[in-house]
């Protein structure tokens, strides 16, 4: 029981879509908050969750079949929310994803954000992005403009990391190279 302040706050209707609501001050006397109550209390805003957005098509980086998108949609607030989607993935195995400086076929390009890994049960993964390894912000509208790529390892360490999955150019990047398959630089080891 208390007092809680929301500056946004989201759930989903009796359709399964999103409502959101910003500002949202909510005195309950239980942990449950109804979804009609916030419809009663909260400011409803109009429109989606998300702005713009960019679908990328990554490649392939290496003798796997995996194809799949990457979809960086921008939130209310200005971060990005990252879903990574691949087919050809399997088993057990986390697959460790890295935001690049430079083009995918740059060989040892820095790691500039550790993103949450592909399950490869699902060849799924969402992030939310908002900053940088260096602990300094970034907008959507400037992960736009960055140029820089996406990739994801088959594995967090040993001969494996250095074996990319897929791999797609972000920002700047996401024109450059699309004439054809080029080759996929591995990472820069940390």
């Amino acid at each position: 029981s208390g007092i809680s302040i929301f500056k946004y706050f989201l759930t989903f209707n009796k359709n399964r879509a999103f409502e959101y609501y910003e500002n949202l001050i909510c005195i309950s006397v239980c942990d449950h908050v109804s979804p009609r109550f916030l419809r009663q209390q909260g400011k409803a805003v109009k429109g989606p969750i998300y702005g713009k957005s960019n679908r990328i098509l990554p490649c392939p980086g290496s003798q796997y079949e995996i194809s799949g998108t990457i979809t960086l949609r921008e939130k209310i607030d200005g971060t990005t929310f990252a879903e990574i989607e691949l087919t050809g993935t399997s088993g057990n195995l986390q697959h460790p994803v890295h935001l690049h400086a430079d083009d995918i076929s740059a060989e040892n390009a820095d790691i500039i954000a550790q993103l949450n890994p592909v399950d490869g049960k699902t060849g799924k993964s969402t992030t939310l992005i908002s900053m940088l390894a260096d602990e300094s912000s970034i907008s959507y509208n400037e992960l736009k403009k960055f140029a820089g790529c996406i990739k994801v390892h088959l594995a967090a360490a040993g001969p494996e990391r250095d074996i990319i999955l897929a791999a797609g150019n972000i920002g700047d990047l996401m024109t450059a190279n699309s004439s054809g398959r080029v080759a996929v630089g591995t990472c820069k080891s940390e």
